[in-house]
Order: structure tokens, then C-alpha cells, then sequence
């Protein structure tokens, strides 16, 4: 038991110190540490990048494929029985014990151009690939800049509301001292406790709201939600606020250059265009050439062999005979033989029995169950299919640019209009609350000032922050880096 508990102590001790060493030390973040933290341990950006390693393979593969094949070989068998000499040639009752090698060599001369072109093919799904990850690395790092902004926002919100709750305060003790110098009834003095309420109200969901804002980039960094974080509030200067400069046709000509998205989608249906052309390789002969060397080894070979450049002598012999009894007559034949013999050793008689070959071979399709004009219909449709997202991706993307110009000519009126609410509210909430001050003007009064204003402050950081996110989208589709400098 002592020996499984500390085994378990010291797993979860290293567990421990693991997930330490992992973690990040930094809890102070910028959008561009945030941004290059999260391009490195996204998990899609992790996926992409495996899809490009995996492309990287089979791309050498097809190159390699156009190489000559090589392999060898060997094979050892035993058998009991009758079986055939292969030296005699006459079946004998006997114990054999045989080996068998070869060396082999293949290629393919010409087979319609399906090896090139599924080459050509690779190498434009590699590139596609490469632009998948730096389109996945641009979506994470537009992820990030949302939930960044949406963590200024909340922080500016909170920071607001936080302020209306000391001035209501401070509010609060002024009507208290009123109400006991008589100057004010004592129920205004309950209906301002209520405005404090309120407003501490307000403060506890702002300062939930900036948690949760705070807990989706942890998320999207894939940082554990206890991990401190704390951001780093860039200085952003807003002296005019207008409609984008650059007309949203223009920046669209420019993201159709640039975009990764739209370059995938063109490389993939180039890539299906060769599928094509793949597919109709089927149509054509296929040439192959081969080549090898094999040997082998038996134990019913004879002792000896003849000798390498032995000289032969001619002898006669005896085959058989001919004519009927009592008059048989032999029949005779001339053969040569070696003079000179070798002793038949095992790698003697590998030597011996080696065979070379070469050969070319001609494959000519005629009917193969409409399989070669079925591949070509399919990849007919898989073409068709990968031009319709590439219109598909062009479209999506000149309408979100479209969208983000009208979002920021919005924003920036919202914001102008806010702004000017914002000034004409504030100068009626300081009249107001003079005015309740010196008991001309009810609790009443005074609480739909400040609610009022409080309105159009909520509104006027919004609209802020919604201009500021709206022209950081469009400043990315011209391919300038998503900062605040």
C-alpha cells in the first residue's frame, strides 16, 4: 500500500510539474503576445499545421513514385514425397530441402501522365494546405482581438459604473445631511438609497461580465480559468471619427489578392482540374519495363558441376533400341560432355542457376466496367464542386467586407451622436442635480437624470468600442497587422 501511494505521489507530482512547466508565466497581456500565443497553441492551428506536414509526405511520396521500384527476396522450403527432380526431370521419393531468391526491379514508362500530374496535383494541395493554416492562424487572430476589445469594453464599463456609484454615494450623504437639516423630505433621501443600490447593482454585473470576457480569451489561449490575467490598455486616440477611408470595393480587390481563404480555394480548384486529367488517364496504355535477377538452391542438385570454360568431349551413347526380338538393334547418340568438374557447393549452385531477365510490357484497356468513365464523371463533379467554392469564398468575402464598411459607418455615427448625448446629458444631470441640491427639484427628477445619463455613457463606450473592432476588421482585410499602434 506504502509503495502504490507513493507511486501514485510521485505521478501527480509530475503531472503537477508538467502542467507548471506548460503554463505560462505571464499574466500581463498585449494583443500582439496574446495574438502570437495563441497562432502557437490553438489546437486548429495545431490540426493545420499536421494537415501541411501531411501533404509535405505525400508530395516526396508522388515524387519518389516516379523512380523505379526495387525489392528482393527469399523463400526456404522442406517436402516429403514424390515430387519432380528438377535437375532429371523424373519423379522421385525423397527429402527436399530448396531456396529460392530474387532481385527485382520495375518501372512505369508511360501510363497517360497519371504519375505527373497526380506530382503537380500534391504540390498545389500543399500550398492550399499552407494557406488553410495562415487563413486558421488570421480567424484565431481575429478571435482574439474580439475578445480583447470585448476586455477593454467590459473594463471601461466597469470603471464607469464604478464612478456613478461613488458620485451616487457621495449623493447619498449629501441628501442625509439635507434631510436632517429639514431640507429635503426623508423619502428622498430612500429613493437616492435606491439609485445606490442601483448602481452597486451595476457594478457587480459589469464586473461579471468583464470575467466572463476575461474567461473566453483564457479559453481561446487555452489557459486554465484560474490563470491570472490581467490586459494591458493600449492607448487609443479617437481625434476623428468618420467613415473609413478606403471605399469597400477597393479593400475587397485587395483581400482577393491577399486573402489566404480565396487562395486555397483557387489552388483546390486547379487541383481538381488535374483530377481530371488523372481520372482520364484511364483511357490510355499503360508501359512498363522490368527487370531482375533470381537464383536457387535444391538438395537433389548433383555433387559436382561442370566447371566454368570447361572443354567437352564428345561421347557416344546407348539411348534405346529398335527392330523387334530377336533382332533388337541399339540406337546410339552423340553427346558432349565436360572434362573438367567442380564440386557442387551451395554457392556454386547459386551461381550456377542464376537467371537474368528483362521484360516490357504493354497494358492496352478495353472494357473495365465502365470504372475509367466513372472516375471521370466523378471528377468532373468534384471540379465543378471546387469552383463553386471558390465562387462560394469570394462572395462570402466581398459581402463581410461590405458588411464591415456599413458596420463602421454606423459605429462612427453612433458614436458622434453618442458623444453629443453624452455632453448635453451630463449638462443636465449637473442641472438637475443643483437644483435638487437646493430642493427645487424632486428625488424624482434627480434619479432620471442620472438614469439617463448612465444610458447614454453605457451606449457612448459601446459604440467606442464597436467603431474601434469594425476598423480593425477592415484594416485586416488590407492585410495591415491587427494593433492598436
Amino acid at each position: 500500500m506504502k509503495k502504490f501511494s507513493m507511486l501514485m505521489l510521485l505521478l501527480l507530482g509530475g503531472g503537477v510539474y508538467s502542467y507548471a512547466q506548460q503554463a505560462p508565466v505571464n499574466t500581463r497581456w498585449t494583443l500582439q503576445e496574446a495574438v502570437e500565443y495563441a497562432s502557437r497553441h490553438n489546437l486548429q492551428v495545431e490540426q493545420s499545421r499536421l494537415d501541411v506536414m501531411s501533404n509535405q509526405i505525400e508530395l516526396k511520396r508522388s515524387k519518389f513514385d516516379l523512380a523505379p521500384t526495387l525489392n528482393a527476396g527469399a523463400g526456404a522450403s522442406y517436402s516429403v514425397g514424390r515430387s519432380i527432380n528438377p535437375f532429371t526431370n523424373v519423379i522421385e521419393d525423397a527429402a527436399i530441402s530448396s531456396q529460392n531468391y530474387f532481385l527485382s526491379s520495375n518501372v512505369t514508362l508511360f501510363n497517360g501522365f497519371s504519375k505527373v500530374n497526380t506530382l503537380r496535383q500534391n504540390q498545389l494541395d500543399l500550398r492550399a494546405s499552407e494557406y488553410d493554416l495562415a487563413a486558421v492562424q488570421n480567424d484565431v487572430a481575429l478571435n482574439v482581438a474580439t475578445a480583447f476589445i470585448n476586455i477593454l469594453f467590459n473594463q471601461e464599463l466597469l470603471a464607469s459604473a464604478q464612478a456613478r456609484q461613488e458620485a451616487s454615494q457621495i449623493q447619498l450623504e449629501r441628501t442625509q445631511r439635507q434631510v436632517d437639516a429639514g431640507a429635503l423630505p426623508r423619502a428622498s433621501y430612500f429613493e437616492i438609497q435606491a439609485q445606490v443600490a442601483g448602481d452597486q447593482l451595476a457594478v457587480t454585473n459589469a464586473l461579471n461580465a468583464l470575467e466572463l470576457a476575461k474567461l473566453n480569451l483564457k479559453q481561446l489561449l487555452q489557459l486554465p480559468a484560474d490563470q491570472p490575467m490581467e490586459i494591458v490598455v493600449p492607448q487609443i486616440a479617437l481625434d476623428t471619427v468618420q467613415a473609413y477611408e478606403v471605399a469597400s470595393t477597393e479593400i475587397y480587390q485587395v483581400a482577393e489578392e491577399n486573402q489566404p481563404v480565396i487562395k486555397a480555394a483557387e489552388l483546390r480548384q486547379s487541383s481538381s482540374e488535374l483530377g481530371v486529367l488523372i481520372s482520364r488517364s484511364g483511357y490510355w496504355p499503360t508501359i512498363t519495363a522490368n527487370a531482375g535477377v533470381q537464383t536457387a538452391y535444391s538438395s537433389l542438385a548433383p555433387d559436382v558441376l561442370p566447371r566454368e570454360g570447361s572443354a567437352f568431349r564428345r561421347d557416344t551413347v546407348a539411348i534405346g533400341f529398335t527392330g523387334t526380338e530377336p533382332d533388337y538393334m541399339p540406337v546410339y547418340t552423340i553427346r558432349q560432355q565436360p572434362v573438367d568438374f567442380q564440386d557442387n557447393t551451395y554457392f556454386n549452385q547459386l551461381d550456377y542457376n542464376l537467371r537474368r531477365f528483362v521484360s516490357v510490357n504493354l497494358n492496352i484497356p478495353i472494357f473495365n466496367g465502365w470504372s475509367a468513365r466513372s472516375r471521370v464523371g466523378q471528377s468532373r463533379i468534384v471540379a465543378e464542386r471546387a469552383r463553386l467554392q471558390d465562387t462560394q469564398a469570394r462572395q462570402q468575402l466581398r459581402q463581410t467586407i461590405e458588411q464591415a464598411s456599413l458596420d463602421v459607418q454606423a459605429a462612427a455615427l453612433s458614436y458622434r451622436a453618442s458623444q453629443n448625448q453624452v455632453a448635453s446629458l451630463r449638462e443636465a444631470y449637473r442641472a438637475t442635480e443643483q437644483r435638487f441640491n437646493y430642493g427645487s427639484a424632486t428625488s424624482l427628477d434627480f434619479n432620471l437624470a442620472k438614469s439617463n445619463l448612465d444610458v447614454a455613457e453605457a451606449n457612448f463606450i459601446r459604440a467606442k468600442y464597436e467603431y474601434i473592432f469594425k476598423t480593425k476588421v477592415l484594416d485586416f482585410y488590407l492585410g495591415k497587422p491587427i494593433t492598436f499602434e
